[in-house]
């Protein structure tokens, strides 16, 4: 008999909002997969040792704004080390109008 696969995680990247990030994503995909909460320094780590361990990863959601960087600037880095993840910007409420024109440049 074969070995059960592991659980597909989401890695949630996040500094200011990561435990409101949480909890919704708990709410909606914790029965599915595996939540795993980081904040941008650990993001690396986590990513590698999700990866040795032979688990999917099936999304990366990062808070917009992460310090010095965006996370534009996160999923650049990702696009060669997780090229199938899913990607998602999560931008609280408050803070988004003052981050669309950063997003639209973004994506250009």
């Amino acid at each position: 008999m074969s070995e059960p696969r592991p659980t597909p995680a989401i890695v949630l990247v996040g500094e200011a909002h990561l435990h409101a990030m949480l909890r919704e994503f708990t709410h909606r995909y914790g029965q599915d997969y595996a939540l795993h909460p980081c904040n941008l320094e650990d993001f690396i780590d986590t990513v590698l040792e999700l990866k040795q361990g032979g688990v999917p990863i099936a999304m990366v959601g990062a808070e917009f704004n992460l310090g010095e960087h965006t996370a534009a600037h996160l999923f650049h880095k990702l696009q060669v080390k997780l090229p199938t993840a899913r990607r998602l910007v999560l931008v609280p409420r408050e803070e988004f109008r003052a981050s669309l024109e950063p997003l639209r440049a973004s994506l250009a």
